[in-house]
This record gives structure tokens, C-alpha cells and sequence, in this order.
């Protein structure tokens, strides 16, 4: 308990300052966000009546000080098009861009995990080239790009799955699993990827060790020294990318969203940076901003499951 507190004191002036970067940067996006409310037709007294109930006329530092307020209360602002309070539409939206992380974490580990321990295992072989091919092929295809070649694929050529569109696993289990596999495996090869390459990286490490040269003298199943000696060894490394990579599998389900109509977060900051509906990028962008912290906060936790000699 006492280190978890310790680990959130450490959180919280990070989390203040990359709240106070990202207000920054979405106040210096172009556009009027009054203006965009108030129309193009709109009289110069209109809008500055629409800048004055907005607040656009504070200060910068003042109005970051006023979103924070309103934030620590749960209170991010509402709307500028449709008016609609936006921790309601996050409600909402959250759930879809969490499952696709989910399923995308989900595939990567499966895909990514195995393959690097072949690679490992049957190192300078066919097999390890093979993996090193298809590692560095998941990380050089741009995620839009990918996800257009799969709905050609999949949609349009074989019409397995639908292109785009969602709905939500309570309502329609089979359903979602088939709107969701397509941005899952376009948001997981990238990740899979790097997972390839740093567990081949970690098995060949530990696979040299001398413990691994015992456990196999002593008489040890091949498959009991990979699975249980190298591989739980090899984790450390391992977890630690997947932290690291939450951001950019965040950044992916922003393009991902976008490219088969999901409403989730990423769909709803592009539209809001569209629109320019402020108050819902920095709702959204918030939202990310935890999740990756807190991302940091279960690795941090699984280090001390894999080894317990880590405190």
C-alpha cells in the first residue's frame, strides 16, 4: 500500500503537467471554436457574446485553472456542437476504444510471444528469419494503410466480416466480435511485432544463462526449460515494451477508429479537432493520459508477479 501511494505522489505532477502541455496545444490548434458555434453569418456582437459565455476572453493560465477545477469535480464542460455534457458522451465512448485495446493487446500477445520464442529457440533458421521478416514488415505498414488492405481483403473481396460500423457485445455478442476483429488485428501487428523481436531478444539472453545449461544437464524436458526456466525469466524485458507500447497502441485506435467508424475516444477526438469542440479533445485526451498511467502502474505491479524478489 505504502509503495502504491508513494507511486501515485509520484503520478500526480506528472499528470498536472501533461494536462497543462495538452491544454496548451489544443488552445494553439487553428481555428475559432466561437466562431465555429456561432456560424459564419454571425454579427461581430454575436460573437463576441459566444466568446464571452465560453470564456475565451480569460486569459490562458485562467481558464486552464477553471477546466481543472470543473475536471477534479468530474465536470469536463460540455460540447460546443451538440451541447451534450462530455463526460456523458465518454461514458459512452470509453468502453469501445478499452475493448479494442483489449482484443488488440490480446492478439499481439498471442501472435508476438510464441513467435519470438521460435525465433529464439531456432535462432539463424529459417524459422528466425521468417519471424524477423514478418517483425519488421508489422512494424514499417502504417496502421491506415493496413486497415484499408484488410477491409479490401476481408469486406469487400471475401465478405466475412462487415467494413465498418459497431455494436456493442450486450446487445449483439457475435455481432461485435465480427466489427471488432477487423481494427483489432490492424491495431495488433505493429504491436505483435515488437513483442516478436523483444522476447527473441530476451530468450537469447536467457537461454545462454548458466542455470538453463544446468536445468538441461540435470536431465530437464526442452520444453519445461523454455516455458518454465527461460521464459519466466524473459518476462521482465517483455512486460516492460508492453507498457511502454500502450501509448502508441492508444495512438493506433485514434487512426484505427477512424478508419472503420468506431465511436470511441480517437473517433471522437479527430471529430472534435474537425469541429473544433475543444472541450471533447480534452476530455478525450485526458481519458488517454490516465489510461496510460495507469498502464504504468499494473506493469509496475506485474514485475513483482513474475518475480517476487522484485519489492
Amino acid at each position: 500500500m505504502k509503495r502504491l501511494i508513494d507511486y501515485l505522489a509520484q503520478l500526480l505532477p506528472l499528470l498536472l503537467i501533461v494536462s497543462i502541455v495538452a491544454f496548451v496545444l489544443i488552445d494553439l490548434l487553428p481555428g475559432d471554436a466561437a466562431m465555429e458555434r456561432v456560424g459564419l453569418d454571425a454579427t461581430q456582437e454575436q460573437l463576441q457574446r459566444a466568446r464571452e459565455e465560453m470564456g475565451l476572453n480569460d486569459p490562458l493560465p485562467l481558464r486552464y485553472i477553471y477546466w481543472l477545477e470543473r475536471a477534479v469535480q468530474g465536470d469536463l464542460g460540455r460540447s460546443l456542437r451538440s451541447g451534450e455534457p462530455v463526460t456523458a458522451t465518454l461514458v459512452r465512448r470509453v468502453p469501445v476504444t478499452v475493448e479494442l485495446a483489449l482484443f488488440g493487446t490480446g492478439l499481439a500477445v498471442l501472435i508476438g510471444v510464441p513467435a519470438g520464442i521460435l525465433a529464439a529457440v531456432f535462432r539463424n533458421g529459417r524459422i528466425d528469419a521468417i519471424v524477423n521478416l514478418l517483425a519488421l514488415s508489422g512494424m514499417a505498414v502504417p496502421f491506415f494503410w493496413l486497415g484499408l488492405l484488410l477491409i479490401m481483403l476481408f469486406s469487400l473481396k471475401l465478405q466475412w466480416v462487415p467494413p465498418s460500423g459497431y455494436v456493442s457485445f450486450a446487445e449483439d455478442p457475435l455481432g461485435n466480435l465480427k466489427f471488432m476483429a477487423l481494427p483489432s488485428l490492424t491495431i495488433a501487428v505493429a504491436f505483435a511485432a515488437t513483442l516478436m523481436r523483444q522476447t527473441r531478444a530476451s530468450m537469447l539472453e536467457v537461454l545462454t544463462a548458466d542455470y538453463i545449461r544446468t536445468a538441461r544437464a540435470k536431465g530437464t524436458s526442452e520444453r519445461r526449460v523454455i516455458l518454465k526456466h527461460a521464459l519466466r525469466n524473459a518476462l521482465i524485458p517483455i512486460i516492460t515494451v508492453m507498457g511502454l507500447q500502450m501509448g502508441s497502441l492508444l495512438g493506433g485506435a485514434i487512426v484505427t477508429e477512424t478508419v472503420f467508424a468506431l465511436p470511441g475516444l480517437g473517433r471522437m477526438m479527430v471529430d472534435g479537432i474537425f469541429q473544433r469542440d475543444f472541450p471533447s479533445v480534452q476530455g478525450a485526451l485526458l481519458v488517454i493520459i490516465i489510461a496510460v498511467v495507469v498502464t504504468n502502474l499494473i506493469t509496475d505491479a506485474c514485475y513483482r508477479l513474475v518475480n517476487p524478489r522484485i519489492k
